[in-house]
C-alpha cells in the first residue's frame, strides 16, 4: 500500500521529509503494528518521524467534518476498555486547535468532573458511555474516527516548526499504567 501511494504521487520514500504516525493513546495492538511499520520505514530510508496524539487527530477530524464553529471546546474520547476512557480537551478559535488538558485515561464519570461546562463537542466512542459522563454537550458523535488527513494536518505544522526526532526516539504513548496492565494479565491467566 505505501508503494502504491507513493507511485501515485510519483515518489520514493527518500524524497520524503518525514513520516507522521499516531503514537497514541488507542488500542495497543494498532499502535504497535503503525509504529512498527514507522520504524522500518524511517530506518530503511534515514528519515524523521513526527509522533501525534491520535485524539488530537480526532479533534481535527472532528473540526473538519463537522463544521466546528470559533470558541468550541472540543472533547475526543477514546473507549479504552476496562471500563475507562481516553480523552483530551481543545479549544478551536476558527484557526487553530490549542490543547487545554493533556491525553488523560479516566473512568468515564471523572471526565466530566474536570471540565464541567466546557465541551461542546464530544467525538469518538467513548461517548458510548454518555449515561455515565454527566455533560450536554452541543454537537456529538461516537462514530467518528481518526482520519489519516489529519495525521498530515498536524505533521506540516510539526515539520514547519521544526518538531521531528529520530525514529530511535520516538515512543508509542501508552495511558495505561504498569499495576492495571499487569492486573489484565493476570486475568487472562486464570480465564
Amino acid at each position: 500500500m505505501v508503494d502504491e501511494v507513493l507511485s501515485e504521487a510519483g515518489l520514493v520514500l527518500s524524497q520524503l521529509d518525514a513520516l507522521a504516525f499516531t503514537a497514541g493513546p488507542g488500542s495497543f495492538t494498532g499502535i504497535r503494528i503503525g509504529f512498527g511499520v514507522v520504524q522500518g520505514l524511517a530506518f530503511g530510508a534515514d528519515l524523521p518521524v513526527i509522533p501525534v496524539s491520535s485524539l488530537e487527530t480526532l479533534a481535527h477530524t472532528a473540526i473538519r467534518r463537522l463544521a466546528i464553529s470559533a470558541g468550541t471546546y472540543v472533547l475526543p474520547m477514546l473507549d479504552a476498555r476496562m471500563d475507562e476512557v481516553y480523552w483530551g480537551l481543545f479549544e478551536y478559535n476558527g484557526t487553530d486547535l490549542n490543547r487545554v488538558s493533556r491525553d488523560s485515561l479516566t473512568p468515564p464519570e471523572e471526565v466530566a468532573s474536570l471540565f464541567p461546562e466546557r465541551p461542546h463537542t464530544v467525538i469518538g466512542d467513548g461517548w458510548n458511555y454518555a449515561d455515565r459522563i454527566p455533560l450536554e454537550p452541543g454537537v456529538f458523535d461516537s462514530t467518528l474516527l481518526p482520519e489519516a488527513r489529519d495525521v498530515l494536518t498536524i505533521a506540516l505544522r510539526e515539520v514547519n516548526a521544526g518538531k521531528t526526532c529520530s525514529v530511535d526516539q520516538a515512543q508509542p504513548v501508552y495511558l495505561r499504567n504498569e499495576i492495571t496492565w499487569k492486573k489484565r494479565q493476570r486475568l487472562r491467566q486464570v480465564t
